[in-house]
């Protein structure tokens, strides 16, 4: 198939443009439907209480923390801090493998900046009462929203934890 450009010229199956020489083209043309076939998260394997997610080198969004002995911090690095990054949020997740004990993430650091969390029904204790579990797995899911627009600075961001468990 050839879509036409003007009298003269085409741009062939190839997406080759052909005879372009004093052509002109108007209009814009976008898509009106993205349809993403398969997704997954990268996910980073841990043991122990510190948790370390590096944004930019794609070490994914998820961890996976198994033998903790306490509860779990979650550093996230390597945040964008230039303009190109403005305007976005970020999700991260931290599953705990719980075994005997329930294990809690109740810090988060960005770019070593220390997050207060913003938690579902207003604490740890209510986000937290009746979903844990001392045998199985929690998800403790959380959202960094850029506040003011600006990534200069991740004290730009609110964190929102929410958390899911007693999955056995």
């Amino acid at each position: 198939m050839a879509i036409k450009i003007s009298d003269t010229n085409v741009i062939d199956d190839s997406r080759n443009i052909v005879n372009v020489a004093n052509s002109s083209v108007t209009g814009i043309s976008t898509a009106a439907d993205n349809r993403i076939l398969s997704v997954s998260e990268k996910s980073t394997i841990v043991s122990g209480n510190t948790v370390t997610l590096n944004y930019s080198s794609g070490q994914g969004n998820v961890a996976y923390c198994n033998s903790a002995t306490g509860d779990v911090t979650l550093n996230v690095n390597q945040i964008p801090s230039d303009s190109t990054f403005d305007n976005h949020v970020l999700t991260f997740s931290v599953v705990i493998s719980n075994s005997g004990t329930a294990r809690s993430c109740t810090a988060v650091n960005m770019n070593g900046v220390s997050k207060t969390i913003k938690w579902f029904g207003g604490s740890l204790e209510a986000a937290t009462s009746g979903v844990t579990t001392s045998t199985g797995y929690d998800v403790y899911s959380f959202s960094a929203i850029n506040t003011t627009g600006s990534a200069s600075t991740t004290t730009n961001y609110i964190v929102l934890g929410n958390v899911n468990g007693s999955y056995r």
